[in-house]
């Protein structure tokens, strides 16, 4: 597995409950990913991405989902398309 800093996509930054509320946004889009809090990370936003046992064309499709999804983009201020 890797830890994968989300901090930036938080809707409010250093919340455990911004936290739960992009985890669920994730999962809406099919991503699924274990939120730190129950990983007991010491800091919102990082999330446990778990790579075993899965082809690299699944994990790139997650991250594609990632990547096109309007929240991220609006986040990083990326434009649409």
């Amino acid at each position: 597995f890797a830890m994968v800093d989300m901090r930036t996509l938080l809707d409010a930054p250093g919340s455990w409950a911004a936290e739960a509320r992009l985890f669920k946004e994730l999962l809406a889009c099919g991503v699924l990913m274990t939120p730190g809090a129950d990983c007991h990370m010491d800091e919102p936003g990082w999330f446990r991405c778990c790579f075993a046992w899965v082809e690299v064309a699944h994990l790139r499709t997650a991250f594609a989902k990632i990547y096109a999804w309007p929240p991220f983009r609006a986040r990083r201020g990326l434009h649409s398309g």
